[in-house]
């Protein structure tokens, strides 16, 4: 199973003194879901990056991860000279490092907080950023919030072609963080848009769509009914729509998705599977996976 770095408690800077600036964090090694944390020792590199362009990395600390733990502390010392400097603190394995140069995906995605300057109780906000790379291009950049919630998360943008992002109310300030963050090619649009599943789409009616994306959203039985209900109404007004889902099976429940599709006009043309990369625990009776299904009336 895929797992993520998790900051449970977002950098800050402890102590200052002449000699050196002492911070701290802590973190945890979960799943997406943050339901179970890594079974198994891992060593995780602490980096502390200057902010500007040149990212020059100014200290570094490697920490222990234990087997079935459910946090670790990162305590990491920086010289004094680097005083007041602007530097966000990267946490990865020895591994996703060079990860983040490739489009190699790793089976433990690092981490960086958002920016804090060195100085004496200066603290990082309660954002963290994910640095994705694609096939030699720009770095996909998306930022998320911390906490419990698996709410808040966004996915990267399509190029050249317009594009709505849709998401709850209280989502609404973390998504426009990330459209604020993105850089459309020539020609491209991003826009979001609350939208709460099931509800009447009139707003949209005049908007054609040539393609929805829905990631990882039929984990829960009763919000996927409804999710079922937009999507035939979004399609009822573009006929040639496409329906690309992509979800990582949990639970019997993500069933009652594809059974209520299965009422309406809506057909699979097209399905696959993609393998993720994982560390095999307890909780998994098969190595994880993302299936795919594209739907068309």
């Amino acid at each position: 199973m895929v797992h993520y770095i998790r900051y449970l408690r977002t950098p800050q800077v402890k102590n200052a003194s002449k000699k050196a600036l002492e911070i701290s964090a802590v973190a945890a090694v979960t799943t997406d879901l943050g339901d179970s944390f890594l079974a198994q020792d891992l060593t995780l590199v602490a980096r502390v990056v200057d902010a500007t362009e040149n990212g020059e990395v100014l200290c570094l600390a490697e920490v222990e991860w234990k087997s079935h733990s459910r946090a670790t502390k990162i305590d990491i010392s920086c010289p004094s000279k680097f005083m007041e400097r602007l530097v966000t603190l990267h946490v990865s394995t020895r591994d996703s490092v060079s990860a983040t140069l490739t489009s190699k995906s790793p089976a433990v995605v690092d981490i960086w907080s958002s920016t804090f300057h060195l100085k004496l109780k200066a603290k990082a906000e309660p954002l963290v950023e994910r640095r994705l790379q694609s096939h030699g291009r720009v770095p996909v950049r998306i930022w998320e919030e911390t906490g419990d919630s698996i709410a808040r998360h966004i996915w990267s943008v399509a190029r050249k072609c317009e594009v709505f992002l849709t998401d709850l109310e209280d989502a609404q300030d973390i998504m426009q963080v990330n459209v604020d963050c993105a850089k459309p090619a020539a020609g491209s649009s991003l826009q979001r848009q609350v939208l709460e599943w099931g509800e009447d789409l009139d707003s949209l009616k005049d908007t054609k769509f040539d393609l929805v994306l829905v990631c990882d959203c039929i984990y829960n039985p009763e919000s996927s009914v409804l999710l079922v209900r937009t999507l035939t109404q979004i399609s009822e007004h573009n006929p040639k729509l496409l329906i690309f889902v992509a979800f990582k099976r949990r639970h019997d429940a993500d069933d009652v998705f594809f059974s209520s599709l299965q009422k309406t006009r809506l057909r699979v043309i097209e399905q696959g599977f993609i393998n993720l990369p994982h560390v095999m625990t307890d909780h998994d009776v098969a190595e994880p996976r993302i299936e795919t299904f594209v739907y068309q009336a």
